[in-house]
């Protein structure tokens, strides 16, 4: 395949830490794979069967789901979103062959979904060189009146920075005391189709839902081959991830 990206548009992504690209998936592909799911997750809310609970996180009413892991398992649609065009940008981006590595569902359930705390995603990835990154790809309108993603422009070049404990259910690590100047933090609104690739040292956040909207997206991760794991870095993730799964109440 062809390249997608143009050097403008790669020149971007490591200017800012990320790259918003419009109408980058087919919007009708997008509208079944929300289809699929919304009926899928309808299920699972009184029923777990065939579903690992380790998968699964719910809000703090214990009703509504915030965050599946491997939802292209359960949902077979959204495994057509994961095609040559969106790999071959990555990979532009990334500067190096890549591959999908993960596909994850993030939602803020209408008028309570809770605050995604600032992070990095390598904190969390735990790689060495970090060389990933996130496509955040909106299954329906996303922006700032739904708990819409923020990001700050450049972070990535500050390197993985360390993370503090977080109590945030799905999240078990955050940034303290980050106050990016006001000029640095970028909200997005987006769109079915659209997507946005972010590097996995670009800090990131995002407010409550007080919205009567839902924000269900896909966070799928694709991995450079130069990317190596690193023992260390997820020794001092794992303290994070043990308190939160122990402690976590919000």
């Amino acid at each position: 395949m062809s390249e997608i990206l143009t050097e403008l548009q790669i020149e971007s992504f490591w200017r800012d830490g990320f790259l918003v690209v419009e109408n980058f998936l087919p919007e009708a592909r997008v509208a079944e794979c929300l289809t699929d799911l919304t009926r899928f997750l309808s299920g699972a809310q009184s029923s777990v069967e065939g579903l690992n609970s380790k998968h699964l996180v719910r809000e703090s009413d214990g009703v509504g789901i915030k965050y599946l892991e491997s939802v292209d398992f359960y949902v077979g649609s959204i495994k057509a979103l994961l095609n040559l065009a969106l790999l071959t940008a990555a990979g532009q981006l990334l500067r190096q062959n890549a591959y999908f590595w993960a596909v994850e569902m993030h939602d803020k359930v209408p008028n309570l979904g809770s605050v995604t705390p600032p992070h990095q995603d390598n904190f969390y990835f735990c790689l060495d060189p970090p060389d990933a990154l996130t496509i955040y790809a909106p299954l329906e309108t996303h922006g700032r009146g739904n708990g819409g993603l923020c990001y700050v422009r450049g972070s990535h070049k500050l390197g993985t920075l360390d993370h503090g404990k977080s109590r945030v259910k799905a999240f078990s690590s955050e940034l303290l005391g980050l106050a990016p100047g006001e000029e640095s933090v970028f909200p997005i609104d987006l769109r079915p189709g659209d997507v946005v690739f972010h590097h996995c040292n670009t800090v990131h956040f995002a407010p409550r839902n007080h919205s009567d909207l839902h924000r269900r997206s896909l966070s799928i991760r694709v991995n450079g081959e130069r990317a190596e794991a690193s023992e260390k870095m997820r020794e001092r993730y794992l303290v994070n991830k043990t308190y939160n799964r122990e402690e976590a109440t919000t």
